[in-house]
This record gives C-alpha cells, structure tokens and sequence, in this order.
C-alpha cells in the first residue's frame, strides 16, 4: 500500500524499460513527484487514477517519457508551486492541458522540445515568476494559451524559441509589467 506515501520524487527516474500499470497507487498523501517518471523511455500508462490533491511539487515529472502521451486532464494542481520541465523532451505529448494552478511560480521549460505538442493550453494561474523556455523548440506547437494572469512574470525568455509553425497572437502579453527579460522570445518563429 502507497496511502502513507508522502515523497515519490525520482521513484521511477531512468527506469528506460519500466512500462507497468501504475493504477493501483494511492496518492492522496504525496507532496511531491517531482522527477518521478524522468527518462521512463518506454512509460505510457494511465495516471487517471492519481489524487493530486496534496502534491506542490511536479517539476520534471515525466521529463524524457519520449512516448508518455496519457491525459492528465485529473491533476488537481491548486497546491502546485512548480512545473518546471514537467513534460521537457516528451516528444509524443500532445494532450489537452487545463490546470488550474493558482499558486505555481515556475513554469520554465515545462514543454520544452515536446515536438508533437500542440493541444490547447490554459491555466488559471496568479503567482507565476518564471515561464523561460516554456514553449521552446515545440516545433509544431501553433495555438493561443491562456493565462488568467502574467502580471508577476519577470522572466518570458525564449518563451517560443523554435517555435517554427507558431503564428499566434500571444493575448496575456498585455500583462508584462514585472517582466524584465523576453530575450530571444520568438526567435525562430519562421512562419
């Protein structure tokens, strides 16, 4: 039994073969999962049945799942304070994201080189600080996201970068007042 779990940071990371059902775990406890799929090459299993509830940490959860491509539309996300390369280099990726996510302060790199993605994205989000490289190199990636609020963003570099199908026009940016650096934001944005 999983129920007095609290910590499942890194429980799989760099398992390359591991691809076993993981329905059977009861989650309601866990505080963080951070990096808790990292480099699961071969992971692609349903997490419908997680109780996100409890968990602040997601950052590189399933980072490197290069053929993870589940929803993951059940994720109670109020009590998350970072997603940093949540689904980085997840190369299959392409779900429907809704998060609200009301405290998250870091966004970065969270689909970075997720070049199949290209799904609607919208987060009810107040808190965020970081969003660096949160799009970058998702080559395929053209849709408009949606933020409730960026008006604590400071930093929203490379935040297209590699882009190259992307021709959006990006609405919440008229909620830049704390942002200091949009350096190379849309570089290589070729459409």
């Amino acid at each position: 039994s999983t129920a007095t779990a609290t910590n499942m940071s890194s429980l799989f990371s760099g398992c390359a073969a591991f691809n076993q059902s993981v329905s059977s775990f009861n989650t309601a406890a866990v505080t963080t999962m951070s990096s808790m799929f990292t480099s699961c090459a071969a992971f692609n299993q349903s997490v419908s049945g997680f109780n996100t509830d409890a968990c602040t940490n997601m950052s590189g959860m399933f980072q490197n799942c290069i053929v993870f491509n589940q929803s993951v539309s059940n994720f109670d996300t109020v009590l998350v304070t970072t997603m940093l390369t949540m689904f980085s280099a997840c190369t299959a990726f392409n779900q429907v994201i809704n998060f609200n996510a009301p405290v998250c302060t870091s966004f970065t790199q969270m689909f970075l080189n997720c070049t199949a993605f290209n799904s609607a994205v919208t987060f009810t989000s107040t808190g965020i600080l970081t969003m660096n490289g949160m799009f970058q190199g998702c080559t395929t990636f053209n849709q408009a996201p949606s933020f409730s609020s960026t008006a604590t963003a400071t930093n929203m570099s490379s935040l297209f970068s590699g882009c190259a199908a992307f021709n959006q026009a990006p609405t919440f940016l008229t909620s830049t007042a704390s942002v200091t650096n949009l350096s190379s934001m849309f570089t290589g944005c070729t459409v």
